[in-house]
């Protein structure tokens, strides 16, 4: 089949805590982009073997970095 023109699309993994996902992915040398605030999450973006890229979410992240409970 034909390749879609690329558009930004990426699927996206919810992880628990980002800040600790990312250490763990960095240590084992994998590129990996800084947290950043979205809404009441974070969000880090890497690419996997094939070069597709991956979204980690960490959803209400903002207020677990603030010490707040999430559920």
């Amino acid at each position: 089949g034909e390749v879609p023109e690329r558009k930004g699309q990426h699927y996206a993994v919810l992880v628990d805590d980002l800040d600790a996902a990312v250490d763990a992915l960095r240590e084992r040398g994998v590129r990996v982009s800084d947290p950043v605030e979205v809404a009441t999450g974070l969000q880090s973006f890497t690419r996997d073997p094939c070069g597709n890229m991956v979204e980690l979410h960490e959803a209400g992240g903002i207020a677990r970095r603030a010490g707040a409970t999430v559920n």
